[in-house]
């Protein structure tokens, strides 16, 4: 999704006049109405024009919390949960709202892209979010980008802790549970295709991987893909070093390797996506 029409999107979500259009940026040539704004982008997505995937994607905010159901299919081998523990888990839509005047960011330039629901505690790198709530706080979401002929999945991301408590997300293959969910979403609006990002060209892994390298917790001659066959055990420990250095803080380690590889490559090859030339994974949906 071009950044005109992102900020386009985002005028909408917020009720921004459409008229007030920030210095640098053109309108469309195309009626600016709210509606055109998202046949435009579902037209782009699906590949040709879709008045459903054009209503749906506008009223994505609006979902409010629903079933989550889809999870029976999802609990892990050897796991069980109850009826009554299940109806605290829901499952509801939601955008990265952003801001409408691009002027206003973090000092380093980036868009400061926050959740619609759950405010701006809640930090997304995708514009469309399926997120997996417990007891009404968000637990998990996985979030895509509308892009030409398909939906790129960007983001998933466990929420571990909250108000110090630990969410029971190791129950559930939650990562497979909400990557389902955007198959699903696109095999019914006749998208043609999902990508799901690579630890390899996820930002914050490489970010966090370059980091840990250049303090010396990585050989010099480590790549990234080495770096994601540790154990679980090994990787714990090397974040434990991570913060006793002095140049090394906690946000700082965004994502590790082994945690990224399991959470995108794994999950995607489980689902039956299979290797892009980009490095990426991709799965055909219509």
């Amino acid at each position: 999704m071009g950044r005109q029409l992102d900020y386009l999107v985002n005028c909408v979500y917020q009720g921004t006049p459409l008229e007030v259009l920030a210095e640098g940026y053109k309108p469309f040539d195309i009626e600016n109405t709210r509606d055109t704004i998202f046949h435009l982008l579902a037209k782009n997505c699906a590949g040709k024009p879709s008045l459903k995937l054009a209503k749906t994607l506008r009223e994505f905010k609006c979902c409010r919390e629903s079933s989550a159901e889809f999870l029976k299919k999802f609990i892990k081998q050897g796991q069980t949960i109850s009826e009554e523990e299940l109806q605290k888990y829901a499952l509801r839509k939601d955008v990265q709202l952003g801001l409408a005047y691009p002027e206003v960011c973090w000092p380093d330039g980036r868009d400061v892209d926050f959740s619609y629901a759950f405010g701006d505690g809640v930090f997304y790198d995708a514009k469309f979010n399926f997120c997996l709530t417990y007891t009404g706080e968000l637990a998990a979401f996985a979030g895509f980008v509308p892009e030409e002929h398909k939906l790129f999945v960007k983001q998933i991301q466990g929420v571990k802790q909250h108000k110090n408590k630990k969410f029971p997300l190791h129950e559930i293959k939650w990562t497979a549970g909400l990557l389902s969910l955007i198959v699903k979403f696109a095999q019914e609006n006749k998208i043609p295709e999902v990508e799901v990002q690579s630890v390899e060209n996820n930002k914050w892994a490489r970010m966090t991987f370059k980091k840990f390298k250049e303090n010396g917790l990585y050989r010099p001659s480590t790549t990234l893909q080495e770096a994601t066959s540790m154990s679980a055990e090994e990787e714990q420990e090397l974040k434990k070093r991570a913060i006793k250095l002095p140049n090394i803080c906690y946000t700082d380690i965004h994502l590790m390797p082994r945690q990224g590889f399991l959470i995108y490559n794994v999950t995607a090859k489980r689902l039956g996506f299979e290797n892009a030339e980009n490095g990426n994974y991709v799965l055909k949906t219509a």
